[in-house]
């Protein structure tokens, strides 16, 4: 059972024009996983602009990294839309400890979400979400697992740090830092744990205990 831990943007915000946003961003620290050996979905940290998750069907564009069973952890992206995954991309393993930008914006000129890590872009939307996916859309930031044996990144000691978060605002395209509309999902919490700080909008921790 796929299980995330992090935050998004409330239903209750992001239907509001003035919380309405077509991109995502975030510095996320790298950090090792123990993935169970059956858990091909693997366990990775991310940042992503989704679909209104309301709607029928389903759309995304996210980038980050994961980790597969008795693998270090590695850059992706990927994108998908009506419910099916259109394009994964993987890339060069970061190092643990490591922080990095990962980043789905919104390109007018190309009519396309690109999926990036620091500068480099990984992933171009195939299709145009804009004209694919019924609006408002939703800012999200988790770690993700495909079994709850499975960790998500981060120790209590060695925490896997947001940071930065940012979103693509619709009305100008500019990207801008979070305001105080996120909410937490913690969908296996025996295990899983996530650390926001009082006053601060824009960063919190997820880790495994």
């Amino acid at each position: 059972m796929i299980s995330l831990d992090g935050f998004d943007v409330s239903p209750a915000n992001y239907s509001q024009t003035q919380y309405q946003y077509e991109g995502s961003s975030s510095f996320i620290v790298t950090q090792n996983s123990a993935v169970c050996s059956t858990d091909d979905h693997g366990a990775s940290a991310w940042s992503m602009i989704a679909e209104n998750d309301g709607a029928s069907g389903c759309g995304w564009a996210q980038s980050g990294y994961i980790t597969f069973p008795g693998q270090s952890p590695e850059y992706f992206a990927q994108s998908a839309t009506d419910g099916c995954v259109t394009s994964t991309t993987y890339y060069t393993s970061p190092a643990v400890g490591s922080k990095h930008a990962y980043r789905s914006l919104w390109v007018p000129a190309c009519s396309c979400i690109q999926m990036s890590v620091d500068s480099l872009v990984l992933e171009s939307t195939s299709f145009n979400p804009k004209s694919n996916w019924p609006w408002p859309w939703q800012p999200q930031f988790f770690g993700e697992t495909g079994f709850h044996e499975s960790n998500v990144p981060g120790t209590p000691s060695a925490q896997t740090n947001y940071s930065a978060i940012g979103v693509q605002r619709t009305a100008d395209n500019t990207l801008v830092a979070i305001p105080c509309i996120m909410e937490r999902t913690d969908q296996y919490s025996t295990r899983y744990a996530d650390v926001g700080t009082s006053g601060i909008c824009d960063a919190f921790a997820i880790y495994t205990f």
